[in-house]
């Protein structure tokens, strides 16, 4: 291996318990990053440094074009086709504004490889050279479809970005990129602006791929149980020979520091009807001088929560005391050369920036001379460090973060080995507390730094009708210039892309991808075992697991006998505590101790379908804890304080913290208006979308901004007050308990206690409940595209949950919704769902359509009736669909599972049922369910969010149309 790869750096890395080897490839100039441990989640990403040079886009488009297509694998979409047919945990690309990284990641050793190969010949070899078509489908092109009708932009990132340039958050980091680092690569936009990426050609495209896309200029990664001589032979062998060093001028360069502040102001587009007053971003931001250490980058981190995230951080307080604002928060990115730290008010207006430039310093220079007070510090980076070491990011596998988490230092010239010293890291900065280090840094960077950005981001109702005039003028000068001849040629070939689009990969190019066989998947269902104690009105869920000595707890109080109207009021207790002052401690020294001993609490509305029925609900009230096995005692304590003597009557934090649920929550719609559609859509047919409308979704919206505009907080408070003692009582509540043998017992017996303690609160004084919905709508904002979302109930039409729907959800996603909706359509992607409680749902997510969306849908049943699938596809989907049952759960995941089959009364054998229906699914079984798709889609509930103009326009579809936003 040493006359192939120079070895830079071996050493153990104790904090992932593995090997680290740092490489060079001797001929190709490839640099490699090797992290060999036990753990069977295998990752493997490459990136590339893709520095853009313009607004248009193409780091980004090109990351979506290599993967459509390549020398050995020649279909037009393999990304797809490795998701209908592998077992990976991970499988995605991503863009940033330096690179672009292609991760993948599979327990499955020979899914393993089969994927790298793919993702390895697709950024090395794509089809783009000789197909022109993947440029117009993924990136843009001029669409026209008839002599008599108007030319059309279309494409995937087109589109894409056209819903990222609606949400005013994307735009204002946006622009703060731009200002602060002018005439360099993170001042122009790698995702790229709907008004510069039809500016793209195709020579430019491909110099691109030409130029950055080269083993010189990649970055390697390799994680988990690999064979890494057998590994690094064959990434020799199949691709890095292949090619000889060559110099990539892909290097960065620093911006100088500003000699003085800059200022900018910049338009966002709202809708007509809204009052723009008091809807101004004001934002504070600096860049800092270079690429800072892993250490240095945590303290800034810290920093960054000790002023801005945790209750009671200093910064925050101050602004919030100004009153100019509805929200306040920061930012702070230290995966750039050149980190950025922003500070930001939502919701005031421009004239208020002085005093909000005044406040910040002011803030800034107190700290610095009076200094940060310990105990907030050391909390800081307690948190940090308890979820830095448990490294448990759900369903996102550990080496991914890792693989990214690399290059904050590895990309720029520096070694990534000290990106996962946490013991050093920790210790480090353990010891700068209250020695100036963590004021030294807001005097350096914050508060002295010169290159510093004033941006203000401008509501403007008019922007959006102005740009669209723009386009359209733009669209229509470029037709003068056409010929007729030319027209038809555009028209031709817009209807030669769409049969492009149609035709179907050839059964040799569908041949090509790799794939596993059925006797490759274990047959038996991951078991999931507990034990249930029942005791007095409590039942014990125990779930024994080794967990790293941590102990994880969950409380499910039953709220059923809480009437519907009153849920937004549980939702919104969800999001109170742990952020109010109780009897024994202020909310900012309540946060402090919940970093200090326990490795978070958090508290939630979760909503369970009883029975499997859609028409029956289990809401359930979740207090949530974790901590070491030795501080169960103090978290507990802590957690009862919260529940039971949280101060829910003090005004003034009632109305900041409301004021920041509305602004996150509107943030969370105009971004997963996907989500809030089909939620908004089932909840016209079922008491569970009822519900989670009312939970997570627009109604909750609707609540929390009637609150805000009334401001009767004192009533406000005092029902909160009530309603919480009704939820925190013993009677039916349920406990789960994950943890290792010798710790489990001793947390149930203390969390016992606690319980004891609640008998004395008192039932809910019950309500008469209130049923009143709309069914069709359509919600208008300020968004560029549209989500349009359908919900139906197969359970009224007489049909059960049988595992061969989780076949067909695989293949409608993958199949007909990527094609029809995402190729086709020009939408950024599009969802299908089937639940087995007995809802269905589909969704479109950036979509330019509304009519023609709705209309796909309805096709779908005829799609299903006219499948044709050979052993080998079938085999495919079936494959991919067990990919989603066999999910790597972290120990917390496998204790939520537990928790989640006692509620819903799954055990092993149903799921075993289930596994068994999917690995046993023929076609007929999936042609059969067409006739539950065709019955569903009658049922036709739909709710769409998106353009207002485009939603006047189709009015028809709507039975009620309104304004999301006020």
């Amino acid at each position: 291996m040493n006359s192939i790869y120079k070895i830079i750096r071996k050493e153990y890395m104790k904090n992932l318990e593995g090997e680290g080897t740092l490489l060079e490839h001797r001929l190709s100039g490839a640099k490699l990053f090797v992290i060999k441990n036990t753990d069977n989640n295998k990752v493997f990403s490459i990136t590339f440094r893709t520095p853009p040079k313009d607004d248009t886009g193409l780091p980004h488009i090109m990351e979506h074009s290599v993967l459509c297509g390549s020398r050995k694998y020649p279909l037009k979409d393999p990304f797809v086709e490795l998701a209908k047919g592998s077992l990976n945990t991970f499988l995605n690309a991503m863009t940033y504004p330096d690179k672009t990284v292609y991760p993948i990641a599979s327990c499955n050793k020979k899914d393993f490889k089969n994927l790298m190969d793919v993702y390895l010949d697709a950024v090395f070899y794509p089809n783009i050279y000789k197909e022109p078509r993947i440029l117009e489908q993924e990136g843009w092109h001029y669409e026209l479809t008839g002599l008599e009708e108007e030319i059309t932009y279309n494409g995937v990132v087109y589109n894409e970005m056209k819903g990222a340039s609606s949400s005013p958050e994307q735009v204002l980091f946006r622009q703060i990129q731009a200002g602060l680092f002018p005439n360099h690569p993170y001042g122009c936009d790698s995702g790229g602006e709907p008004v510069a990426i039809p500016e793209l050609t195709r020579e430019d495209f491909l110099n691109f791929h030409k130029t950055f896309y080269h083993p010189s200029n990649s970055f390697i990664y390799l994680y988990g149980d690999i064979d890494m001589e057998e590994q690094l032979d064959w990434l020799d062998a199949e691709y890095l020979s292949r090619f000889e060093k060559i110099e990539v001028d892909s290097e960065l360069g620093i911006v100088p520091a500003f000699t003085k502040v800059s200022k900018k102001s910049v338009p966002y587009a709202v809708a007509t009807d809204l009052d723009i007053d008091k809807h101004t971003y004001l934002s504070y931001n600096v860049a800092l001088p270079n690429v800072v250490s892993a250490y240095e980058n945590m303290a800034l981190e810290v920093l960054n929560y000790v002023l801005l995230e945790a209750p009671g951080a200093f910064l925050k307080e101050e602004l919030l005391a100004l009153n100019i604002g509805e929200d306040i928060f920061g930012s702070y990115d230290g995966s750039l050369l050149q980190p950025t730290f922003s500070v930001i008010v939502k919701n005031a207006n421009k004239e208020d920036e002085p005093v909000f430039i005044e406040c910040i310093e002011n803030t800034l220079k107190r700290l610095i001379k009076n200094g940060l007070p310990s105990k907030k510090i050391r909390a800081a980076i307690n948190n940090f460090e308890f979820k830095t070491r448990e490294a448990d990011f759900g369903a996102y596998p550990k080496g991914v973060l890792y693989s990214i988490e690399a290059l904050d230092t590895w990309l720029y010239g520096g070694e990534p080995f000290e990106c996962f010293d946490f013991d050093k890291i920790f210790e480090k900065l353990k010891d700068k507390v209250a020695t100036g280090y963590f004021e030294q840094l807001l005097e350096k960077y914050l508060l002295d730094n010169t290159h510093k950005l004033l941006l203000q981001l401008i509501p403007d109702a008019t922007l959006l009708e102005e740009r669209e005039k723009v386009m359209k003028n733009n669209l229509k000068i470029y037709a003068k210039q056409l010929s007729e001849k030319e027209k038809i040629e555009l028209i031709n070939a817009t209807r030669v892309l769409k049969e492009y689009q149609s035709e179907p990969n050839t059964e040799e190019a569908l041949a090509s991808i790799p794939l596993l066989e059925l006797s490759d998947i274990d047959k038996k269902a991951e078991e999931i075992t507990y034990n249930v104690l029942e005791e007095k009105s409590v039942n014990y869920i125990m779930h024994k697991t080794f967990t790293n000595n941590i102990v994880y707890i969950k409380v499910a109080f039953d709220i059923k006998d809480i009437p519907l109207e009153d849920i937004s009021y549980v939702a919104l207790l969800g999001k109170l505590l742990k952020k109010m002052s109780t009897e024994k401690y202020s909310y900012s020294d309540l946060s402090d101790e919940i970093n200090l001993i326990t490795g978070g609490i958090s508290f939630s509305t979760s909503l369970y379908s009883e029975n499997r029925n859609p028409d029956e609900c289990q809401p359930k009230f979740e207090v949530s804890f974790k901590c070491f096995a030795n501080q169960v005692e103090k978290t507990v304590e802590l957690v009862e304080e919260i529940i039971v003597k949280t101060k829910l009557n003090v005004i003034d934090r009632l109305q900041q913290l409301s004021e920041e649920i509305k602004s996150r929550q509107k943030m969370y719609l105009t971004g997963s208006g996907h989500v809030a559609s089909m939620v908004r859509a089932s909840s016209y047919i079922s008491e569970i979308g009822k519900y989670q409308d009312r939970v997570s979704g627009i109604e909750f919206y609707k609540f929390i901004e009637k609150l805000v505009e009334e401001k009767e907080y004192k009533i406000v408070g005092e029902r909160l007050s009530e309603i919480l003692a009704g939820i925190i009582r013993q009677k039916n509540s349920i406990i789960m308990v994950n943890g290792e043998d010798n710790n489990i017992e001793y947390t149930k017996e203390v969390v016992d206690k606690m319980l004891e303690n609640l008998e004395v609160h008192s039932a809910l004084k019950m309500y008469e409940k209130s049923d009143s919905s709309n069914k069709n709508e359509g919600f208008k904002t300020a968004s560029k595209v549209q989500y349009c979302g359908l919900a139906g109930n197969y359970k009224k039409e007489g049909y059960e949950y049988i595992g061969y729907m989780k076949v067909l959800q695989t293949l409608v996603v993958l199949d007909y919704m990527w094609k029809e909706i995402r190729i086709k359509g020009g939408a950024y992607g599009g969802v299908f769902k089937i639940t087995n409680s007995g809802l269905m749902y589909l969704s479109s997510y950036r979509d330019p359509n509304i009519s023609e969306t709705y209309e796909a849908y309805r096709k779908l049943p005829e799609y299903i009736r006219e499948l044709k699938l050979s052993d080998r596809e079938l085999s495919k989907y079936i494959i991919g669909t067990i990919s989603q049952l066999d999910r790597p759960l972290t120990p917390s995941m496998k204790g939520e599972k537990a928790l989640n089959m006692y509620i819903l009364g799954w055990n092993q054998k149903k799921i075993q049922e289930e596994r068994d229906q999917v690995l046993g699914t023929k076609e007929k079984d999936i042609v059969l369910l067409a006739d539950l798709v065709e019955k569903v889609l009658k049922q036709n509930n739909i709710c769409t969010i998106g353009n207002e103009k485009k939603i006047e326009e189709e009015k028809d579809l709507f039975d009620d149309i309104s304004s999301l936003f006020k």
